[in-house]
C-alpha cells in the first residue's frame, strides 16, 4: 500500500522541501537535518517527538532538532492531511546567518511545537507554490526557507540551550564506523565491543551523546545514503543491493516507513535545483 496520495520534493544545497499527503504511520526515526513540518490542509494530527505528543494544526507546526527521535501515527484517517516538510542542512543554515549558530546541535529549539502566525503561513504558501512551479525555484526557494527559519528562530528565541555536540571519543569512533559503512546492518554488540563498551553502556552513552539510540542513528544513515543514490538516478533495486537489503521489497518498506513515500515515488517526485 502506498503511504501517500501525492508527493513533490525539491532538493538543493539547503536539503529537501517536500509536499506530502500522508495517510499512514511513519516509524520512529531521526534526521541529521533540522526538520520542520507545517500542515497545509486536512484534519489536525499529532507527531510524537522524544515521547512528547505535539499537535500539528493550522496554527501549530512541529520542529525537530537534528537527532531527535520522532514518529507519526494519524489520529484521523477519514481524510488525508497534507504537509510542507523541510529537512534543512544545519551547515547551510549556519552559512546563511550567524543567527543559526548551534542549529545542528541538540536543544537548539527548546520546544517541538511552534506557533504559525500569518507571516509564517504566507511564507509556507509561497514555498509550496515554488515547489509546484516549473521555473524560477532556485534562489527564491532558498530565500523563503531562510526567511521562514529566521522567523521561527526569532519567535522562539531559539539557540540559547544548544548542547556542545559529541563529547565521548568512543561514541565518536562508533559514529564514524557507522557513517563509513551505510551498507551494513549493524551488529551493535560487535560495534560496542570495538569501542571498548558493554552493549548496555554503549546504548546509554550513545543516546546521551548523540540524542538517539544507535539503531535509529544507523537507520538514518542508510536513509540518507538511499536518498542520495536515488537523487543520482540509481534504481531502487540497485540501491537496495548496495545498502545490503535482502530484497527490494524489504528496502521499499524500510524507505516508505521512514520517509512517507516509496523509493520510486521519491525518485519521480524529486526536482533538484542544485
Amino acid at each position: 500500500m502506498d503511504l501517500t496520495e501525492g508527493a513533490e520534493i525539491l532538493a538543493g544545497r539547503f536539503g529537501r522541501a517536500a509536499l506530502l499527503s500522508l495517510k499512514d504511520r511513519l516509524t520512529a526515526h531521526a534526521h541529521a537535518q533540522t526538520h520542520l513540518i507545517i500542515k497545509l490542509g486536512g484534519p489536525d494530527q499529532v507527531f510524537v517527538v522524544d515521547g512528547q505528543t505535539v499537535p500539528l494544526t493550522a496554527d501549530r507546526a512541529v520542529v525537530v532538532n537534528p537527532w531527535q527521535e520522532h514518529h507519526y501515527t494519524p489520529t484521523d484517517t477519514a481524510a488525508i492531511s497534507s504537509y510542507l516538510a523541510l529537512y534543512i542542512n544545519p551547515g547551510w543554515l549556519r552559512r546563511a546567518s550567524d543567527l543559526f549558530d548551534g542549529c545542528g546541535l541538540p536543544g537548539f529549539f527548546e520546544r517541538p511545537s511552534i506557533r504559525v502566525d500569518e507571516r509564517a503561513q504566507g511564507l509556507a504558501r509561497e514555498l509550496r507554490d515554488l515547489i509546484h512551479a516549473l521555473e524560477g525555484r532556485n534562489e527564491r526557494a532558498e530565500d523563503v526557507i531562510v526567511a521562514l527559519m529566521t522567523h521561527f528562530v526569532r519567535a522562539e528565541n531559539a539557540g540559547r540551550k544548544a548542547a556542545q555536540g559529541f563529547v565521548d571519543f568512543r561514541i565518536r569512533r562508533a559514529v564514524e564506523q557507522m557513517q563509513d559503512n551505510p551498507d551494513q546492518q549493524y551488529d551493535l554488540d560487535a560495534l560496542a565491543r570495538s569501542v571498548g563498551l558493554s552493549r548496555s553502556r554503549f546504548n546509554v552513552l550513545f543516546k546521551d551523546t548523540v540524542g538517539v539510540g544507535p539503531g535509529i542513528y544507523g537507520n538514518a544513515i542508510r536513509i540518507e545514503a538511499a536518498v542520495s543514490a536515488l537523487a543520482d538516478r540509481a534504481s531502487a533495486q540497485d540501491v537496495a543491493a548496495d545498502l545490503g537489503f535482502s530484497s527490494p521489497g524489504n528496502f521499499n518498506r524500510f524507505f516508505r516507513y521512514h520517509t512517507g513515500v516509496s523509493p520510486a515515488k521519491f525518485k519521480r517526485s524529486l526536482h533538484d535545483i542544485g
